[in-house]
């Protein structure tokens, strides 16, 4: 949760002598400062937070891009450089390279000029570009093409504060994103480190983490940034003596989800999941693959045009080497109906995408559910929870281990009315549903708080 290093002994004299000492921080995040090397002298906490990035991409003569593809955050901004003496015009383009027919081009080169070409990226998404290198060269036409740069927008890197002092804590889960930063501010000072309990944690466990806790240095301020999708419940015994709770354990939950979530196809070995989706224009569809699941070409096409599938129509984007959980990602810019296909198996899924007039005029967006049940913070073995939607005929779907219902692997289950949600496993748990209908948008996520389910 944190790393303390020692100034280099040639800094020693002068950091505890000279009324300024400047450091350079180039890097976001939480860091701590010891004056002294006793463990009872508080540490100073500088938060930092993440600003715009500006990042550089290089094309060359053969109109390939590096790197590619490129993954930065929203608001950032990404320089077009030439690796050669040939400065080219930049296209807009499909995921095939192909430029849009109404789209004039983004840059072109001027004579006596700098031709440097900056886009900042203020939606998500992904985004294709190209060059008019090959256009200009009749050899190169007779070249196999080559790909074009791909840039990944993801959500801006966000800090989430939450402030402990008397009688002050909340016990919402903390809904984050991949990158992003947990800061517990607490009102006094503390000397316990945070530490993570097990989802399946039986109740003894739980009573008994303070007894394990490991004390720290003392300091007002404990981070953890967000590196991997997952839930995760933390505790600390100064959660409960700076908030003045009695005989209790409070422990803050984080929920870090991946990316482009909402909408999203898991590939099996044989289908995707769901076969259908309903979207909104310029939304982002990302796949995940099933367990033990190997590479997949996606191909995406809208159903009117699709007059057959050739190899050179399927798209490998992995990208799971740089965002965790997602593999392949699609922006949809244009309503239609679109047909999706995957290189190992036949069978198909369906995109449709509609205006934001048409689902505004023709209501197409559903309403999230509701819990009806309060639910407890320890809860007997084999409750039932129940939902209420506004919508008759939506169908739900639900987890209980906090993950993205959307993303439908085994842990999703569909919602029945006449049984509702059992706890029918110990342990800590965190539902969380949306509901689904056809043609229209999908409701919100409904999050609640977390539950120890307690089997006596």
């Amino acid at each position: 949760l944190h790393k303390c290093s020692k100034i280099e002994q040639i800094f020693r004299h002068y950091f505890h002598t000279c009324e300024i000492y400047l450091l350079n921080i180039p890097q976001h995040g939480l860091y701590n400062f010891a004056y002294s090397d006793k463990p009872e002298k508080s540490l100073i906490s500088v938060i930092v937070e993440n600003g715009v990035d500006n990042h550089r991409v290089a094309y060359n003569e053969e109109n390939s891009f590096e790197p590619n593809p490129l993954i930065i955050n929203r608001f950032d901004q990404v320089w077009f450089d030439s690796s050669s003496a040939n400065i080219a015009a930049i296209y807009r383009t499909d995921e095939h390279g192909n430029p849009y027919e109404s789209e004039k081009p983004l840059f072109q080169p001027q004579p006596n000029s700098i031709n440097y070409y900056m886009q900042e990226f203020q939606t998500l998404g992904v985004y294709y570009f190209s060059t008019d290198i090959n256009s200009n060269n009749k050899k190169k036409q007779e070249q196999t093409p080559t790909q074009p740069l791909a840039i990944v927008v993801i959500p801006e890197i966000r800090f989430h504060y939450t402030s402990i002092g008397k009688d002050n804590f909340n016990s919402d889960p903390i809904i984050t994103n991949i990158n992003d930063f947990v800061i517990w501010e607490f009102n006094e000072i503390i000397s316990h480190r945070s530490a993570q309990l097990r989802s399946n944690g039986t109740y003894e466990e739980l009573i008994g983490s303070h007894e394990r806790a490991i004390p720290g240095r003392h300091r007002q301020c404990l981070a953890v940034e967000c590196t991997i999708p997952g839930t995760f419940f933390f505790t600390n015994p100064d959660f409960e003596r700076v908030n003045g709770s009695v005989n209790n354990r409070l422990f803050s939950t984080i929920i870090i989800d991946p990316p482009f979530s909402h909408n999203c196809f898991v590939t099996s070995g044989h289908e995707f999941v769901p076969h259908v989706l309903y979207i909104s224009e310029n939304d982002t569809v990302s796949w995940a693959l099933g367990n033990n699941q190997k590479n997949h070409q996606i191909s995406v096409k809208l159903s009117e045009a699709d007059e057959g599938q050739d190899q050179e129509s399927f798209i490998d984007l992995n990208i799971a080497q740089y965002i965790p959980g997602v593999y392949h990602l699609h922006t949809f810019n244009k309503q239609g109906q679109y047909t999706i296909r995957s290189h190992r198996f036949d069978s198909t899924a369906l995109v449709f995408v509609y205006s934001e007039t048409n689902i505004r005029n023709e209501k197409r967006q559903l309403q999230e559910p509701k819990i009806l049940e309060t639910i407890d913070t320890v809860s007997d073995f084999g409750k039932q929870i129940h939902f209420d939607c506004p919508n008759r005929n939506a169908i739900l779907y639900y987890t209980l281990d906090g993950s993205t219902p959307t993303r439908r692997y085994e842990n999703v289950s569909r919602y029945d009315p006449k049984q509702g949600v059992c706890l029918l496993e110990s342990g800590l748990h965190i539902l969380r549903a949306y509901s689904t209908e056809d043609n229209r948008i999908s409701s919100a996520i409904i999050t609640s708080r977390f539950v120890f389910v307690y089997e006596k």
